[in-house]
């Protein structure tokens, strides 16, 4: 009798526990955009929404946080303890908007989905989305001779890069917040920058398959 009570109650836990927790519909989507704090202060942020309703929050050019959210309906919350900050949204197919409080402070976010069809770039704090311009600026392969390149950021996620005036290799392109990173599809070349001032500059290094390593310092072309 003991056996079979014991053996009732673990059945109720499991009927009673599912197997998953139901978050909501946002759950696996990772989104990003930027947070301003009134009175000043705009972070870039990649917010990643898992289904045990548990997320990462992560503050470009800052610290990695966890927490909790849960949604109902269109309306998504979230806390980031370490912080004491809570979040309150709204969910629009692609996009999520709403507020943020710690203690007296405020402030309003913005994100987008990082599927939501935008895979290559997006406008940022003050930044716009770099899909479709070009940067300008010369490059040093190990410490050698500097010499002149562009990189042309195409709508389609493809990059064309150029040396000396002349076409030399062509690949993707895509962004993170801040950062920028393509590669090329014909030599393996890969080039990682972060955008600077209010998207006019693309600065980083660069790796050209081959064993030389090197750095690249662009501006937009107007």
């Amino acid at each position: 009798m003991r056996l079979l009570f014991v053996a009732l109650a673990a059945l109720a836990v499991l009927v009673a526990t599912p197997a998953a927790a139901a978050c909501g519909s946002a759950a696996g989507r990772t989104y990003s955009g930027n947070a301003v704090w009134d009175g000043g202060g705009t972070y870039n942020i990649e917010l990643t929404l898992r289904a045990d309703c548990t997320l990462t929050y992560v503050i470009y050019m800052g610290s990695t946080q966890q927490g909790t959210w849960s949604q109902s309906g269109n309306r998504v919350t979230f806390d980031l303890p370490a912080l004491d900050i809570h979040y309150a949204a709204e969910l629009g197919g692609q996009t999520l908007d709403g507020t943020m409080t710690t203690g007296a402070s405020r402030g309003r976010f913005s994100f987008v989905a990082r599927d939501s069809g935008r895979v290559c770039g997006q406008g940022i704090a003050g930044m716009p989305d770099p899909s479709g311009l070009t940067y300008v600026g010369q490059g040093r392969y190990n410490g050698g001779q500097a010499f002149d390149m562009a990189a042309r950021l195409n709508r389609d996620c493809s990059v064309t890069i150029f040396s000396d005036g002349r076409e030399i290799s062509a690949g993707t392109w895509s962004q993170m917040m801040g950062m920028v990173t393509f590669t090329t599809s014909d030599i393996g070349a890969t080039y990682t920058g972060t955008l600077t001032g209010p998207g006019t500059g693309l600065v980083g290094s660069m790796d050209n398959g081959a064993g030389s390593v090197g750095t690249f310092s662009f501006k937009r072309k107007d």
